[in-house]
């Protein structure tokens, strides 16, 4: 029901979310697709075929559905197929642009060029099983063309490792490694000593191969291989790195943007490229709300640009409200090219807009200026404070000099009260205390009863009541034996009377 101007964007979210998977969502988004060509929408299929298409494999018959709305709608003049293989050469350029980052393509299969292992047709001779004295190449080459290894051609590939070989020749043993797949251990200890000394595309077969083969041994050379100064090499080990340890590679992306080098900014920011694009809105808005570099929001915005989003649009405009200074200017530059990268403004409203921008930061700069001259009147009120202080003194001189001698003699006129005596320090004070009530008495040997009501845990007394009615603490040898309300016969052993005036009774039971 709604113009797809205003949903492609939600479109495009459902396609990097992977609803292609989805049979009803897939048929919904082709019906909407073929229905609504749009070349701003295609060429955003092309950024994700791109940067993920490992990753959604699906996006490829996508495009080439786009490609035919557009053939039909006669908004390209040359046929869907040769558009789209054609778009991928701009599209990549244009990613250079914006990124710095080159993406390799092979027009002619849509895909890298490093991931064709077939060997060329020329290169396999049904004659060359027949020649008698072989080379390590033809034999290589011979055992690309079957459909499996024998024991022999296995102890070949073995023993060849550990020898001396060509650039070709390594290359060939990879492309038979890469088809054969074996899981010796010989040759994934091989293939992790070939990834320092390896050119590019052999490189990249050793990384494909280790991490089929042992991704747990690839893991810790991806961080380092992230960085490589070859972007062929740097991109395929980011993609590596992110399908094999996805949190692991959030963190590391987050150290990168901590550091001040253009090789970690340039790997962080490939590598948030290939990510859901609402993944690389977290990280880059809270390394944003936290940093004081305007470096770094400059280099890491275009990849907004090659992604536009609605809600990235909205979360750069909430934290534009929490910058000031040069922090805010580069900010509301980079939303007003996001805008443009949205369609929601044209260029002639972004030279309009630099202007309003201009006249903001001049609004802010006043604004700041009115905050600096009222600080400096408050300063003016303090020092005018201080002058009237200064004339006020000048002017009563003689009473303040006054007051000053008859505070003087109050504190130092001499003490005319009647002494009291002294207490010899030799003297101890003590203190009576006067008992109102005799405490209860009792004998050493007497038999009472006793009724205990409560225990006193500090100095281990019972507190109990006789027959009488008079209270007595009893210290009884097992304790533990009794509980409150208790009642029996005891023999009293010793009797005394302690400092707070209660009898004490250590007694114990009558049996």
């Amino acid at each position: 029901l709604l113009p797809f101007n205003d949903i492609k964007h939600v479109v495009l979210s459902l396609i990097e979310c992977g609803s292609l998977r989805d049979a009803f969502l897939q048929k919904l988004i082709y019906h909407l697709v073929y229905n609504n060509p749009d070349m701003d929408f295609f060429k955003r299929l092309t950024v994700i075929e791109l940067l993920r298409k490992e990753e959604i494999p699906e996006i490829s018959a996508l495009r080439t559905e786009a490609a035919e709305a557009l053939a039909l709608a006669d908004m390209i003049k040359e046929d869907g197929a040769v558009f789209c293989k054609n778009s991928l050469t701009k599209i990549a350029d244009y990613i250079r642009s914006k990124s710095g980052i080159t993406l390799q393509v092979d027009t002619d299969s849509a895909q890298l060029p490093e991931t064709r292992i077939e060997c060329e047709p020329d290169a396999i001779k049904p004659a060359a099983a027949a020649r008698p004295n072989q080379t390590d190449e033809d034999r290589l080459t011979m055992m690309l063309s079957q459909d499996s290894l024998s024991a022999e051609h296995k102890n070949f590939v073995t023993s060849s490792l550990g020898s001396a070989q060509t650039e070709e020749t390594r290359h060939l043993l990879l492309k038979v490694l890469y088809k054969f797949k074996p899981g010796d251990a010989a040759v994934i200890v091989w293939l992790e000593e070939s990834l320092g000394r390896a050119n590019t595309q052999n490189s990249i077969l050793i990384l494909k191969l280790l991490a089929e083969l042992s991704p747990a041994r690839l893991l810790p050379h991806l961080p380092v291989l992230c960085l490589s100064e070859d972007d062929s090499i740097s991109i395929q080990a980011i993609r590596l790195f992110r399908k094999h340890n996805p949190k692991l590679f959030q963190k590391q992306i987050e150290k990168w943007l901590h550091e001040d080098r253009e090789t970690t900014w340039k790997a962080a920011r490939a590598a948030m490229l290939m990510m859901k694009i609402e993944d690389s809105r977290n990280i880059l808005t809270r390394a944003f709300f936290s940093t004081q570099r305007v470096s770094l929001i400059k280099y890491f915005s275009p990849i907004f640009r090659v992604s536009p989003d609605h809600l990235t649009l909205y979360e750069l405009e909430r934290l534009l409200d929490t910058c000031r200074g040069k922090k805010r200017e580069v900010l509301q530059e980079e939303i007003t090219l996001l805008k443009e990268a949205l369609g929601l403004i044209s260029q002639a409203e972004t030279k309009s807009g630099d202007n309003e921008q201009k006249f903001a930061a001049l609004q802010v700069t006043w604004d700041e200026f009115c905050k600096g001259l009222e600080k400096i009147r408050y300063i003016s009120q303090n020092q005018k404070f201080t002058n009237v202080m200064v004339v006020f003194f000048n002017q009563h001189q003689t009473k303040l000099a006054m007051l000053l001698v008859a505070l003087l003699a109050l504190i130092f006129w001499p003490d005319t009260e009647i002494s009291r005596p002294t207490i010899d320090s030799s003297q101890s004070l003590k203190t009576e205390f006067a008992m109102i009530k005799q405490p209860a008495a009792a004998k050493v040997g007497e038999m009472k009863v006793f009724e205990l009501e409560s225990y006193d845990p500090i100095n281990r007394l019972w507190q109990a009541r006789s027959l009488s009615g008079d209270i007595f603490k009893l210290k009884l040898t097992n304790f533990g034996d009794f509980k409150k309300g208790d009642k029996g016969n005891f023999r009293i052993t010793d009797y005394r009377i302690s400092t707070l005036g209660f009898p004490v009774l250590t007694c114990i039971p009558a049996n």
